[in-house]
Protein backbone atom coordinates (compact mmCIF):
# COMPACT_ATOMS: atom_id res chain seq x y z
CA UNK A 1 0.00 0.00 0.00
CA UNK A 2 1.55 3.54 -0.49
CA UNK A 3 0.10 6.66 1.72
CA UNK A 4 1.13 9.87 1.20
CA UNK A 5 4.12 8.79 -0.72
CA UNK A 6 5.57 6.48 1.88
CA UNK A 7 5.40 2.54 1.29
CA UNK A 8 3.64 0.77 4.30
CA UNK A 9 4.13 -2.59 4.78
CA UNK A 10 2.34 -5.68 4.55
CA UNK A 11 1.77 -6.73 8.34
CA UNK A 12 4.81 -7.53 9.94
CA UNK A 13 3.60 -11.24 11.37
CA UNK A 14 2.88 -12.27 7.48
CA UNK A 15 6.22 -10.61 6.71
CA UNK A 16 8.08 -13.27 8.59
CA UNK A 17 5.23 -15.84 7.52
CA UNK A 18 6.20 -15.23 3.89
CA UNK A 19 10.08 -16.00 4.82
CA UNK A 20 9.06 -19.22 6.70
CA UNK A 21 7.48 -20.50 3.81
CA UNK A 22 10.06 -20.48 1.78
CA UNK A 23 11.68 -22.86 3.78
CA UNK A 24 11.13 -26.68 2.34
CA UNK A 25 10.83 -28.01 6.18
CA UNK A 26 7.61 -25.77 6.97
CA UNK A 27 4.21 -27.32 5.16
CA UNK A 28 2.14 -24.23 5.96
CA UNK A 29 -0.77 -25.93 5.30
CA UNK A 30 -0.49 -27.69 8.34
CA UNK A 31 0.88 -25.21 10.45
CA UNK A 32 -0.37 -21.64 9.54
CA UNK A 33 -1.81 -21.34 13.15
CA UNK A 34 1.22 -21.72 15.17
CA UNK A 35 3.61 -19.95 12.07
CA UNK A 36 1.71 -16.92 12.71
CA UNK A 37 1.45 -17.34 16.29
CA UNK A 38 5.61 -17.65 16.39
CA UNK A 39 5.88 -14.38 13.62
CA UNK A 40 3.29 -12.40 16.04
CA UNK A 41 5.64 -13.10 19.24
CA UNK A 42 8.66 -12.41 17.24
CA UNK A 43 6.86 -9.19 16.49
CA UNK A 44 5.53 -8.44 19.78
CA UNK A 45 9.12 -9.15 20.95
CA UNK A 46 10.21 -6.68 19.02
CA UNK A 47 7.51 -3.88 19.90
CA UNK A 48 9.15 -4.46 23.64
CA UNK A 49 12.16 -2.27 22.79
CA UNK A 50 11.62 -0.47 19.35
CA UNK A 51 9.71 2.39 18.03
CA UNK A 52 7.28 1.07 15.01
CA UNK A 53 9.85 2.47 12.12
CA UNK A 54 13.02 1.02 13.59
CA UNK A 55 10.78 -2.06 14.08
CA UNK A 56 9.41 -2.40 10.42
CA UNK A 57 13.42 -1.82 9.01
CA UNK A 58 14.56 -5.03 11.81
CA UNK A 59 11.39 -7.28 10.10
CA UNK A 60 11.98 -6.55 6.33
CA UNK A 61 15.66 -6.10 6.49
CA UNK A 62 16.13 -9.34 8.72
CA UNK A 63 13.40 -11.63 7.95
CA UNK A 64 15.56 -14.24 6.68
CA UNK A 65 17.27 -14.44 9.90
CA UNK A 66 14.16 -14.04 12.05
CA UNK A 67 12.95 -16.87 9.66
CA UNK A 68 15.89 -19.11 10.41
CA UNK A 69 15.39 -18.37 13.86
CA UNK A 70 12.44 -19.53 14.16
CA UNK A 71 13.07 -22.86 12.48
CA UNK A 72 15.72 -23.65 14.48
CA UNK A 73 13.64 -23.27 17.36
CA UNK A 74 11.34 -25.04 16.05
CA UNK A 75 13.69 -27.70 15.03
CA UNK A 76 14.84 -28.28 18.46
CA UNK A 77 11.63 -29.40 19.69
CA UNK A 78 10.38 -33.00 19.98
CA UNK A 79 7.65 -33.92 18.02
CA UNK A 80 5.90 -33.63 21.35
CA UNK A 81 6.72 -30.25 21.69
CA UNK A 82 5.89 -29.38 18.33
CA UNK A 83 2.45 -30.48 18.64
CA UNK A 84 1.58 -29.31 22.07
CA UNK A 85 2.43 -25.74 20.63
CA UNK A 86 0.44 -26.41 17.48
CA UNK A 87 -2.23 -27.38 19.71
CA UNK A 88 -3.05 -30.75 18.82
Amino acid sequence: MIDRGKIIPDRLDKVIVNELMNFPEIDYDVFADLLFKLAGQAVEKFKAYLDEEPMINVVQYHKKEIGQYILYKLDSKTEKDFARYSGT
